[in-house]
């Protein structure tokens, strides 16, 4: 019977457990003493991805008392911290798609490597930026980068270049949304460790209120000043645009890695701000175009979507900010 260990959160990249060829609708699991999940009883298809529902509510230290799946379960539970991604994992784009630039061979590329040797090199003909620290001419301080294995995605068109999950047929937010293939995730705080490469870069998330209407938040670093697109030419989709810098080089920090928090929630209402929203939105407002405004309460999130050019270890969602306790290897640690 298959099994995968459960620690006191459920890291869906590092599950050595294959749902591509199983199919689960309600189930009951037991616990052992030594925290061995086993699953028993399978149904409908699911697909890979949905393993980030899978959850566990302890009822005494041996045992669980439900666990779910979304889709399948009219209630699923899930765990106080999810890992979406890690680099470290044994298979950490197993429930992403990628993309690559298919015009620029050389320069567009999604590649695993170690952050401190940049190596290896990616297929030919790719040839890697590399991040600011380690193209000049200084010495590298070893405590600036990472003993660890990380995901560079590299391309001078950013739109073109990009990880998803979940990893769907096309982006989320083209023609008809599919809301039964949102992510699902409910936490209210995501983070995630990101490498600054000294270049554009960009994460998209798409946030869904409790009356499933859907909004874009999207943070760029080349972005100069807050915009609310309501009706985006792209996708029919309110698109709230912000600005995202990283520590500059003159306040000396000590890693070029930063962990970026965001409270999802937060950004609902900014979504129903006029003083964000351009004269050209107001037009297409004004001529009945205006898209539906995700206000209100918080519900999950549909999807999230990871741009070139940067640097990335780890994505994950909390039930609580900052302060919440999380696993020792979410920590960041130098090389030696």
């Amino acid at each position: 019977m298959p099994k995968f260990l459960a620690p006191e959160f459920f890291d869906v990249t590092e599950a050595n457990f294959d749902f591509s060829d199983i199919s689960i609708s309600s189930f009951v699991s037991t616990v052992n003493a030594a925290g061995s999940i086993s699953l028993l009883g399978v149904s409908s298809q699911i697909n890979p991805w949905h393993v980030i529902a899978v959850s566990v509510v302890p009822r005494t230290p041996s045992s669980v008392s439900y666990t779910g799946i979304r889709r399948t379960c009219s209630v699923y539970l899930l765990p106080p911290v999810i890992s979406l991604f890690s680099s470290t994992g044994s298979a950490p784009l197993q429930l992403f798609t990628k993309r690559v630039d298919s015009s620029l061979p050389k320069d567009s590329c999604i590649h695993l490597l170690h952050d401190q040797r940049s190596q290896p090199q990616p297929s030919t003909p790719a040839a890697l930026v590399l991040p600011p620290s380690q193209s000049d001419e200084t010495e590298l301080d070893p405590d600036y980068s990472l003993n660890q294995t990380v995901l560079q995605i590299q391309s001078p068109t950013l739109r073109t270049t990009y990880i998803q999950c979940p990893p769907v047929d096309g982006p989320p937010h083209s023609g008809t949304r599919d809301k039964s293939a949102d992510l699902g995730i409910k936490h209210p705080w995501m983070h995630v460790q990101v490498r600054n490469m000294g270049k554009e870069w960009s994460l998209e998330v798409g946030l869904v209120n409790q009356s499933g209407r859907m909004g874009i938040l999207r943070l760029s670093t080349f972005q100069k000043q807050p915009r609310l697109r309501r009706s985006h030419a792209q996708h029919g989709y309110p698109l709230l645009h912000l600005p995202l810098a990283f520590p500059p080089s003159s306040s000396r920090p000590l890693t070029s890695w930063s962990t970026v928090t965001l409270h999802l929630p937060s950004y609902l209402p900014y979504f129903s701000s006029p003083k964000l929203i351009g004269s050209t939105d107001n037009e297409h407002i004004a001529r009945g175009t205006r898209s539906e405004v995700p206000g209100g309460t918080y519900s999950h999130v549909a999807y999230v979507r990871v741009y070139a050019t940067c640097r990335l270890r780890r994505i994950w969602f909390t039930e609580g900010g900052p302060a919440q306790t999380v696993p020792w290897e979410f920590n960041l640690y130098g090389g030696e």
